[in-house]
Formats: structure tokens, sequence, C-alpha cells
């Protein structure tokens, strides 16, 4: 178990000392964490990890049918020391997402979780996830004065391999900016907070805020050209809206990982994408 799930059990295991109710990542049912044993956040990473499965091997499929599609950034971030093997980047980068279903199976069997129960409803929570954010962030967008005539986004291409492309995508980027970015800075906020005498509950929330805000501004800030340059791949041009735009979504997505874990925020990011390529919103993608 790693420092950080260790972290993210002490801040559950505390919260229920203060005698409050939770809901299981895993079955959605309450639950109290004093009686639920240790393993509980990796196992809601194994959970989240094999509903992304479906998102791996689209994106995968996207990119063999279609070379000219540009790679996901947060895809090259995770993945950047594959660089190093030219040759074999492709199938590496395949092989560790097996190896990461293969450890993910192997967690849940041992919490004899229910598996396709627990599956399927991340799918329809996404669905639903995916349906609250178009008015959440159009309500959320009437703060920053909405787009401007100026934004006016290229006719997206709803091609299959682009469609899947958006769709799978977006699980590397939850891996990225929510499970990853988020929970380090979490992780090292928190610690900082106690150091400097502040009490471990204040300190959590106050770390949990800035995680979501700092996690959130790498998120909007990935799709931009400053800050592709050294991945090698196209980004865009700063535009406020558009940044505010998808630093909204990021705090969305944030708060879906936080309460409902990795899966859900992953298939609502995902599906989302796929409803503004079909016409439901900007084509301004996630």
């Amino acid at each position: 178990m790693t420092v950080q799930q260790e972290e993210w059990e002490e801040h559950w295991e505390e919260e229920d000392s203060e005698g409050e109710d939770h809901l299981d990542p895993e079955s959605g049912s309450s639950w109290t964490p004093a009686h639920q044993g240790r393993g509980r956040a990796s196992t809601s990473l194994a959970l989240g990890f094999l509903a992304m499965i479906p998102m791996f091997v689209a994106y995968e499929y996207s990119l063999a049918v279609d070379p000219s599609l540009p790679p996901s950034q947060s895809e090259q971030v995770l993945f950047r020391i594959l660089v190093l093997f030219p040759d074999l980047e492709v199938p590496l980068r395949r092989a560790i997402l097996l190896i990461g279903a293969v450890v993910a199976l192997v967690l849940c069997y041992r919490r004899r979780l229910a598996l396709v129960p627990s599956l399927i409803r991340i799918g329809v929570e996404g669905f639903f996830g995916a349906l609250a954010l178009g008015p959440a962030l159009a309500l959320g967008m009437r703060l920053f004065g909405g787009f401007q005539d100026s934004v006016a986004p290229l006719a997206a291409d709803t091609s299959v391999p682009v469609a899947a492309r958006v769709f799978g995508a977006a699980a590397f980027e939850e891996l990225l900016f929510r499970v990853a970015i988020y929970g380090a800075l979490f992780v090292l906020l928190r610690r900082v907070l106690i150091f400097f005498g502040s009490s471990d509950r204040s300190s959590s929330w106050a770390a949990e805020a800035l995680a979501a805000l700092g996690s959130s501004v790498g998120f909007a800030a990935i799709h931009l050209s400053v800050c592709t340059a050294w991945l090698g791949s196209g980004g865009e041009p700063f535009d406020p809206a558009i940044f505010a735009w998808r630093f909204l979504a990021g705090l969305m997505l944030a708060l879906l990982f936080r309460w409902r874990g990795p899966g859900v925020a992953a298939w609502s990011h995902g599906l989302f994408n796929l409803a503004l390529l079909i016409g439901a919103g900007p084509e301004i993608f996630l």
C-alpha cells in the first residue's frame, strides 16, 4: 500500500471519528470506515481502473485505425519514459495497461467485490454525471461572462476513430489529474499544514480544497501550447473563456472523483466529451 493510499484511509478514519456517514465507493451503500478495515483506497482505485478498460481499448483502437490523430497529452505525460524505447513504445504502453488491469482484478477479487454490479453502477453513475456536467458548466460559465464571439472552435470530426479518441483519452486525464496530481497534492499539503500546527481535520479539508484547485488549474493548462511544447505535440493558444471552461470542469470532475471514485469521474468525462462531439455543447473537449 502506498503512502498516498494510507493518507487517504487515515483521512476517512478521521472523518468517521466525528460520527459522519459515508458512501461506500464500491457499492454505493452507507459505510463506516472504522469497521471496514484497510485497503479501501486501493480497492476504489482498482475498481476505477477496471471500469476504464473500455476507454483504454477505445483510445488504442483510435490511434491504431488513424495514426494521424494526435495522442493525448496526459497519456504522453504518464508514459513519458517510454520515449526511450521508440520502437516498443506502443507495445510497452499496452503491456503496462494490461498488467494494471490484472493487478486491479486481483485486488478486487481479494476484497470479494461483486465486480459486475459494481462496474455497471460506475457506468450508470458516469452517464448521469455527464448529464449533470453540461448544465453545471453552463451555469458556471455565466460567472465568467460566457464564451465570446471570437471563440469559434473548428467543427469536430465525428468519425468513429475521433469519437473513440476523445472518449478514451478522458481515462488518462483522470489518472493523471485526479488520481496522481490531486492525490499527491492532498498528501503534501496536508503534511505541510499539520507541520505548521493545523489540526488533522482542518488540514485534511484545506488540503482537499487546495488539491482540487491545483489539479484543476493543471487540467486546464495541459491543453495549452505553451504547456505542451516539451511533449512535441500541439496545443491551443490561451483563451480566458476556454481556460475557465476547463478549469470549472476540472473542479466538477474532482468533486466526482472525491465523492464517487475515479471510475465515475472518468466515465462522466468521456461521455461528456462524446456529447460535445455530436453537438450537445461547444466543441471544446475536456
